[in-house]
């Protein structure tokens, strides 16, 4: 045979000479190092005593791992000989309960320390933890195929059995978990003591059964928390390990470049992907490395983007921060007061504080606007603010001059009432220019934030209104500046504060910049009061100071008193305008009632002007009307229209007459309308006034029964009721209800006496 393939093998090479010569490939793997036979052979041999010396040093998990290690150790451990050295191996562990008796060594041990399944011995992890009151670890197949509801169990059965809330999540329905062998076990025992009619047996088997689950119960309350301690223990001992892979990779990226505040991923979107790369409970090898590297680029890249984007923001809102302190205290230290000085040193004196933009108005100013946009830290913005605090100073006194400026131009636009409607001619003696120039006279300290803009605004006649009124008929409140300003900042305020821990750089950056040009201050809701503005002229005019300033009215304090009506309390400057504003604003109303009642009604506080306007605009509809029916009505020719030729006068009532002089036009006010329509009660009367008036107070039944007629369901302002002393109601039945004398007693009241309509 070795001939044969020897010749066979010389004849082949002879017919293959020609061809080269293959060789054997040479493998780099080197072999692997055998181990010496029988090298921990002699282990074996070891004597039991002194082995069972060396496993007291031991915990259960190493004796458990040593036993399945071979047949020789499995066999040994397993014996109940070796009960004292998995005791032993007990005691080396603190807080650990001794083994219970309805469990051996071994299998406690394995449900404590051990990975695997009690029921099949499938791996289940070291985060699966044996459940303390079943005395069980179970995969999830076998929990489901194991584990019944407390809804499942027999009512006669639920004493003699453990319930566990902790190896399921308890529902309503089952409260409560137990094994299904426990229930076979328990309800084949009752069925059998039934069949057989020990009853006796039962009820010794029962108390047996119940001092068995007594004592599973007790073994349950002390094994739990030290599974807790156990589950504590190795939380931490994985965020160990996270952290120092963390490090580890910390360490790696830069070495390669990236920063350490790049290595903490902050950025939302990108944390769950940077955590499931980082925070693994496994040490970092270069294999993990290699692999995670490429996915780690991106997120970083990404992530300092987004840092850098952040950091802008935080600045911005530093510097906003700082700018709000900043201007706060250039508020406090520069905000100008002026001060009206009274005839004599002695005599009345206020002061006001002019403006000061607020926090969102400031943020508008363009210097500061500008400094705001450098992208620079709060301490180097506020040194650029003190570089520049004059062109703040100017740029919050710029403000303030245009903010005056639209208010003037408020005043230049409020209605002229009734007669701007009518397009009725104003009368020289009206008033003057809407422009002029107070003529009160300020402290020299004050001139020097005064100017024509601010003359304009603090003048007694320029009346602001704050929104719109409640009531359809009644006058919105009389504001004055520059109190209309404060008010209004306070109301901004509220409605629209800033959380400069909020403020986003956008606001700095791209905000305000068309508004800025425009409007210095969001003035929305703030408009001329026309009806306070021509009370407030009539009233200066009646008390010879129709230039006088806001703050020299209001220095007088409440000493005003109105002369036309039965309302003799003393009243500020703002009370008495906003009294005769109210009283022009509701006439038409309370004329309607009192005509509706059959009442003659003539409003008291009407001067010259107004009953010009009232009989001018009645002869101008009663022409339109007549203008149209003789459209329709052709054949009626040019008869005069019915009141035409009683334009100038009406029967019963005195108007008011022009004369023209050739450079101007007076006006010949009758006497019903020649009393004054103000007085300024001497301190002495004032303080008088203000106290408990003394004589008979009564009322105007004819007012009354008017108002009790107002059930106040309407929009308009309810109707007044007069009461006053007995000389100021008698006053008030002439003038107003035109009542002769002999019918003054029949509407007197007094007390509770009831009204009269006559």
């Amino acid at each position: 045979m070795s001939s044969f393939a020897s010749s066979q093998s010389s004849t082949i090479h002879d017919e293959d000479s020609d061809a080269p010569t293959s060789k054997r490939p040479r493998h780099s793997r080197q072999p692997k190092p055998k181990r010496k036979p029988m090298s921990l052979a002699g282990i074996i041999h070891v004597p039991m005593d002194i082995f069972a010396e060396i496993a007291s040093y031991l915990y259960p998990h190493d004796i458990l791992s040593l036993a399945r290690t071979t047949k020789h150790y499995r066999t040994l451990l397993m014996q109940r000989s070796a009960k004292h050295i998995w005791s032993a191996s007990e005691r080396n562990i603190p807080g650990l309960p001794p083994c219970p008796e309805h469990l051996d060594e071994p299998e406690y041990a394995s449900l404590v320390f051990g990975k695997s399944c009690s029921q099949c011995a499938a791996n289940v992890g070291t985060t699966r933890r044996m459940d303390a009151v079943l005395c069980v670890k179970l995969c999830n197949v076998c929990r489901e195929r194991m584990i019944v509801g407390s809804s499942t169990v027999p009512t006669p059965a639920h004493h003699l059995v453990l319930f566990s809330q902790s190896i399921k999540p308890p529902t309503h329905l089952n409260p409560g978990y137990t094994l299904i062998n426990s229930v076979n076990t328990v309800t084949t025992a009752m069925y059998l003591h039934a069949n057989t009619g020990d009853t006796a047996g039962f009820q010794r088997w029962q108390q047996q059964r119940q001092a068995a689950l007594a004592k599973q119960r007790e073994f349950a309350n002390a094994l739990g928390p030290f599974l807790d301690s156990m589950d504590e223990k190795r939380d931490d001992e994985v965020e160990d390990i996270k952290a120092k892979r963390f490090v580890a990779i910390k360490e790696r990226l830069m070495q390669i470049g990236w920063e350490e505040v790049d290595c903490h991923v902050t950025h939302y979107p990108l944390l769950r992907e940077w955590q499931k790369l980082v925070a693994q409970p496994k040490p970092l090898t270069n294999r993990i490395w290699d692999n995670i590297l490429p996915k780690l680029v991106p997120i970083l890249t990404t992530n300092r983007q987004q840092r850098l984007i952040r950091e802008r923001k935080e600045r911005a809102r530093d510097r906003v921060v700082r700018m709000h302190g900043l201007l706060t205290e250039l508020e406090d230290s520069m905000r100008p007061v002026i001060e009206f000085q009274g005839e004599g040193s002695e005599g009345p004196t206020t002061t006001a504080a002019l403006p000061f933009p607020n926090r969102r108005a400031a943020l508008k100013l363009p210097v500061v606007r500008g400094l705001l946009k450098e992208d620079v830290s709060g301490d180097a913005v506020a040194e650029m603010f003190g570089a520049k605090r004059e062109d703040v100073v100017r740029g919050v006194r710029n403000w303030r001059y245009r903010l005056e400026e639209e208010l003037g131009q408020m005043i230049y636009r409020a209605g002229e009432g009734y007669a701007g409607l009518l397009g009725v001619t104003r009368y020289a003696w009206e008033g003057v220019s809407r422009w002029d120039l107070t003529s009160t006279t300020f402290t020299p300290d004050s001139l020097e934030h005064i100017n024509p803009a601010t003359q304009k605004a603090l003048r007694a006649d320029s009346v602001f209104e704050i929104g719109k009124p409640k009531e359809f008929n009644w006058s919105p409140v009389c504001h004055f500046y520059p109190d209309v300003i404060h008010l209004h900042q306070a109301q901004l305020e509220q409605q629209h504060s800033i959380d400069v821990q909020n403020t986003a750089d956008s606001d700095v950056e791209d905000g305000y910049e068309s508004d800025v040009k425009h409007k210095p201050l969001n003035l929305s809701g703030i408009s001329g009061h026309a009806p306070g503005k021509r009370a407030a002229k009539r009233l200066l005019r009646c008390l010879g100071k129709p230039h006088a300033a806001y703050l020299e009215m209001k220095a007088i304090g409440q000493r005003f008193v109105c002369e036309r009506c039965w309302v003799k309390k003393p009243m500020g400057w703002a009370e008495i305008v906003e009294h005769y504003a109210n009283s022009q604003y509701s006439s038409n109303t309370t004329k309607h009632w009192f005509a509706h009642q059959g009442i003659k009604f003539n409003n008291e506080h009407d001067t010259a002007e107004d009953k010009i306007s009232h009989e001018t605009a009645s002869a101008i509809e009663k022409d339109e009307a007549w203008t149209a029916r003789r459209r329709r009505y052709p054949g009626i020719g040019t008869v005069s229209p019915p009141g035409a030729e009683k334009a100038e006068s009406q029967s019963g009532t005195s108007i008011p007459t022009e004369k023209n002089t050739g450079t101007e036009t007076t006006v010949t006010e009758p006497e019903s309308v020649t009393k004054p329509l103000v007085r300024i009660l001497s301190l002495e009367e004032a303080e008088s006034a203000l106290k408990d008036e003394s004589g008979e107070v009564v009322r105007c039944g004819i007012c009354e029964a008017v108002a009790e007629g107002d059930d106040g369901s309407g929009p308009s302002a309810p109707m007044p009721r007069p009461e006053g002393l007995r000389e100021v109601i008698v006053r008030h039945l002439i003038d107003v209800h035109e009542l002769p004398e002999e019918k003054w007693e029949m509407v007197l009241k007094t007390g509770g006496d009831t009204h009269t309509t006559e």
